[in-house]
Parts: C-alpha cells; structure tokens; sequence
C-alpha cells in the first residue's frame, strides 16, 4: 500500500491537476489515501507530485491513519468499536491486512479519505521536493510523517 499525503493547498492548481487530486481523493490539504501500488496508481501520484508527498506504508504508519480513520456515522474508530465496525477482533489484524493490501478502508466500512492534523514541528518547505522539503516520493520516511500527524 502507498500512502499520500496532500501537503499544498488549492490556489493555483491547475484544472487537470485538481481534478487528477480530487479522483484520488486529496480534496484538502493534510488529507490522506491508503492506495494500492500499481502503475496507474503510481502514475497520477507522480503527476501531482507538486503537490502531494507519498511513500510506501508500514505497521506503525497504518496504525496512525487508523487512529483518525472516520466511521460513516462520523465517529472516530476506537480500538473496542474495531469488531462492530470492521468485522475484525483487533486493530493489529486490520494493520496486517492494510499493510499488504488485501483490504482497502472502504472494504471495512471507513472512509477512503482520513484527516490529519497538520505534522508536529511543521512541514520542512512545502515547495521543495524532499529530502531538502516535504513533496514527493518519502519512501519509508513517510510513515514518520504520518506518526507526526496523528
């Protein structure tokens, strides 16, 4: 599973570039996706990757995104509502099964976008690819990000 982030806002995108966010699911700015990795995938991420950083998800990362993850009913999942909502006995079998792909949020009963707060100690530049700023490809570091955001 990849995870992005959208880190810059919406003045300034270009149509095709909004759209392109808006099918992903990046409507607003410290919003995450959880999503499978292939190419068409990996190829609208790399085409707004002015605007979104991303990278590849593990157990501590999906735990984060879990943590703010929203019921339908626009409650938060709790870890002894995780059974009534999702059908599974605990939180770290829903991690397992996220992490390698064979469930989405959206099979589970959760929203496909999860808000985040914006990261503790802020973003480095938000116009700078990464490592020097936040866009782009993170690769593992992306799951700090995402503990950072919780």
């Amino acid at each position: 599973m990849i995870a992005t982030v959208r880190v810059r806002g919406k003045p300034g995108v270009k149509p095709d570039l909004r759209r392109t966010l808006d099918r992903l699911g990046l409507s607003r700015t410290n919003s995450c996706v959880l999503l499978p990795e292939d190419d068409s995938v990996v190829g609208k991420i790399r085409r707004v990757n002015d605007y979104v950083t991303w990278g590849e998800l593990d157990g501590e990362g999906a735990e984060a995104v879990l943590g703010r993850a929203d019921v339908s009913s626009r409650k938060k999942l709790t870890g002894d509502r995780v059974e009534a909502v999702t059908g599974y006995s605990s939180i770290e079998e829903l991690t397992n099964d996220l992490v390698e792909g064979e469930v989405t949020l959206t099979d589970v009963g959760l929203k496909r976008t999860v808000r985040l707060h914006p990261p503790r100690k802020g973003y480095r530049d938000t116009k700078a690819p990464y490592p020097e700023g936040s866009l782009g490809h993170r690769g593992e570091e992306i799951n700090e990000l995402l503990r950072r955001m919780r």
